[in-house]
């Protein structure tokens, strides 16, 4: 009984998709989609064994790692609304950078920069330390899909940031 109730559920949500995208937006169907099944997981409707444990730990690992490498935008949400960069700088996330190195290559000619200036500013100077192996690299000739506008340059550099 539990199965079939499985398979009908996500049957019906994958043909709900579907008929949004089709019918209405496809970036409502991507929302509706991603929240459903989010929202599943938590009311114990889990078409999963044990046996995808390991791979789930995985997936959850790196959508861990995509949300954490989302703080420019949350230093640009605080810029915005007027709170305190500096604090930011000084004291949220930052200076793990002796420990963490970042090589940050943006292509320049994006028609909009989500990178916030005093980040990359800050980036640039923990770059000039010593010890500190940070690097920034505006890519010319190169928009958001940088790595395939400008391959060679993009190569070059993450090759000698890696073997620095």
């Amino acid at each position: 009984m539990r199965h079939t109730i499985l398979e009908v559920t996500y049957r019906i949500v994958l043909a709900k998709a579907f008929l949004i995208y089709r019918f209405l937006s496809k970036y409502l169907a991507a929302f509706y989609f991603v929240a459903m099944f989010a929202i599943l997981p938590l009311v114990g409707v889990v078409p999963k064994s044990p046996l995808d444990d390991k791979i789930v730990q995985e997936k959850m690992a790196c959508l861990f790692r995509i949300i954490y490498m989302a703080f420019p935008y949350y230093n640009m949400f605080r810029a915005l609304v007027g709170l305190d960069r500096d604090m930011f700088l000084e004291e949220f996330h930052l200076p793990l950078l002796d420990e963490t190195p970042v090589l940050y290559l943006y292509g320049k000619d994006k028609a909009l920069q989500f990178h916030d200036e005093a980040v990359v500013k800050y980036l640039e100077e923990q770059g000039k330390k010593k010890d500190n192996k940070c690097r920034v690299i505006p890519v010319s000739n190169a928009a958001h899909w940088l790595y395939l506008q400008q391959p060679e340059i993009c190569l070059k550099a993450v090759k000698d940031f890696i073997l620095d």
